[in-house]
């Protein structure tokens, strides 16, 4: 039976692990070594890690086991980095957390995380409603938060070597109703199969006359969005108020130039270089195609009437899947549609290895597009990719040109995202706008035996000056940026460097220092990085404590399956 699932990052695959005593040693790949406090069999708690392997999470890379001598000295190897040796000081106690509702029964999907001290530990609820967190003797202070339901911040106190468990109730969220109705911006229709949202929390669809309807909201003050393909995105800010019936009308700018790839509007499928095998550009109904996993028990998923059931199933062989769940969409994104660009399809529930990109490299390239006189052509378009070995050589990239001879990279994916997700990108932050303006998605699998899928729908491209007075434009943003690190040059005895790290949603970040051999010299964040501005300063030390040399380095942030590097001079 399953009781809960670990994973230090839902992109990476766990692979040995050790019990002695309470403690469960993880090899857990590219996340490195895990140690797990067993004393609760059913709630493994993380209460320590180190990440040997500096690329992208997921793939067959990184440490694939670990041993523990009677010692207690810990040594782990990496497939590409080499041998570590460890000792571990459990200076921790663990603070089990049970969370319920008003009628006591458990919560799913709650956060839990410290707030306002030295160290940010952080853990979700699963079907159980439980969660654990391992933190260090003293006082803390933490945040109890789900959408729909009030947020608890509660003092806790920890000993060294404690288990201690606590309850708490959270009731549901003063609420009010939303609702509105969606249209056409040039003769008011009504819009179905407009998406709104509010994001990373709850959404809709609008029905055949554009009316939509949130039978409750919490109150609190929002950015709602509102999507459909062949029209600009539109968001705006909006408060609920509590037991208010709150209206939000939305007028929809039509795209100057929008294609559903129903029909061929002149996309070109190849282009000089290409040299893949299989898996090329092709516009058809997608065959979708999955990674075999454990199997839902009968009425549904792991729920509080008890826990799911694993699937009977072999063990992959060692260099198989990756995760499971999705690898080719089954469908495309547009409404009352079919097609899209997708790269192959393989046999209806077959091998997702067959179909997909092998041996090189695919390209998939617009029509010219005319955005001339444009005061501010944004380009927008649905999007799905899937890898299982995250990182170079394999990715997806999206470059664009104003005459289709020079190219100017837009994004880079080395990370799965294997769901029709919106892509937004404003023009002028790339090329100067043109009457040929060009865009190509090029999937390339160079590795042996991987899986690399990809899919676009929905391309449109419109002038953000152009949205009606009523909806605030969209801002349109990059999901990852690294500030330049200042001072550069910089004198660690005069205060460090500060590099600052912008995400457009919170998620895992990684931001490490490399000297120019290429050598790892120092880790300034690994984890969990909210949205918005994360300044990071380094006092010039390397991994070992010691001062870091004058000379050239690199500063290397991972974050949304985006690489964005800075060059820093220390000069002592």
């Amino acid at each position: 039976q399953i009781v809960h699932i670990f994973s230090a990052n839902p992109l990476a695959i766990a692979h040995n692990i050790h019990v002695v005593g309470s403690t469960g040693y993880l090899a857990h790949y590219t996340e490195g070594i895990r140690l797990l406090d067993l004393r609760d069999p059913s709630l493994p708690v993380e209460w320590g890690h180190y990440d040997t392997y500096p690329s992208f999470s997921g793939g067959f890379h990184g440490v694939w086991e670990v041993a523990v001598f009677p010692s207690g000295t810990i040594i782990a190897s990496d497939i590409e980095t080499g041998l570590y040796v460890f000792g571990a000081n459990p200076s921790y106690g663990v603070v089990k957390v049970r969370v319920r509702d008003v009628a006591q029964s458990p919560l799913s999907g709650v956060h839990l995380e410290t707030v306002g001290g030295a160290e940010h530990v952080h853990a979700s609820t699963q079907a159980v409603g439980a969660a654990g967190l391992a933190l260090g003797a003293g006082s803390h202070t933490l945040r109890i938060s789900k959408f729909g339901y009030e947020t608890k911040v509660l003092p806790v106190t920890v000993s060294l070597g404690a288990y201690d468990s606590m309850q708490v109730t959270l009731p549901p969220a003063p609420a009010g109703m939303l609702s509105g109705t969606v249209r056409r911006a040039t003769d008011a229709a009504g819009l179905p199969d407009a998406t709104v949202e509010v994001p990373q929390a709850v959404s809709t669809t609008s029905g055949a006359g554009g009316a939509y309807t949130f039978g409750s909201v919490p109150a609190n003050t929002y950015t709602l969005r509102v999507e459909r393909p062949g029209y600009a995105p539109a968001e705006r800010v909006v408060t609920v108020q509590q037991g208010a019936a709150q209206v939000e009308d939305w007028n929809l700018l039509r795209a100057a130039w929008y294609d559903s790839c129903d029909t061929d509007k002149g996309w070109s499928l190849s282009t000089a270089g290409d040299n893949a095998i299989d898996g090329l550009w092709l516009r058809a109904k997608p065959v979708g195609s999955s990674v075999p996993g454990a199997a839902a028990a009968p009425g549904g998923s792991a729920s509080a009437q008890g826990p799911r059931y694993a699937a009977q199933h072999p063990e992959p062989e060692e260099g198989g899947f990756g995760e499971a769940g999705p690898v080719q969409p089954g469908d495309d994104y547009s409404p009352g549609s079919g097609f899209c660009f997708v790269t192959a399809n393989g046999a209806a529930g077959g091998d997702p290895n067959n179909g997909d990109v092998d041996g090189g490299r695919t390209t998939l390239t617009t029509p010219p597009l005319n955005m001339a006189g444009m005061t501010e052509p944004t380009v927008g378009f649905r999007l799905w990719y899937y890898m299982n070995t995250p990182g170079e050589p394999d990715s997806l990239l999206i470059e664009c040109s104003s005459n289709g001879t020079t190219w100017v990279p837009v994004k880079t994916m080395r990370e799965s995202r294997p769901e029709w997700h919106l892509e937004k990108i404003r023009i002028k932050d790339f090329i100067v706008p043109s009457s040929t303006v060009r865009f190509r998605f090029i999937a390339q699998d160079q590795g042996v035996g991987t899986i690399v899928e990809a899919a676009v729908d929905d391309f449109e491209f419109h002038d953000a000056t152009l949205v009606p007075s009523s909806v605030e434009p969209v801002t349109i943003a990059p999901e990852v940026r690294l500030e330049a690190p200042r001072p550069n040059p910089a004198n660690p005895a005069r205060g460090g460097v500060t590099i600052g790290l912008r995400l457009a949603s919170a998620g895992a970040a990684r931001v490490l220092v490399y000297d120019v051999t290429g050598r790892l010299v120092a880790k300034l964040w690994d984890g969990h990085a909210p949205a918005g501005l994360l300044p990071i300063t380094w006092d010039g030390r390397d991994l070992r404590g010691r001062r870091a040399g004058s000379g050239v380095y690199w500063v290397r942030a991972e974050a949304a399956g985006e690489l964005l590097s800075r060059r820093l001079v220390l000069a002592r």
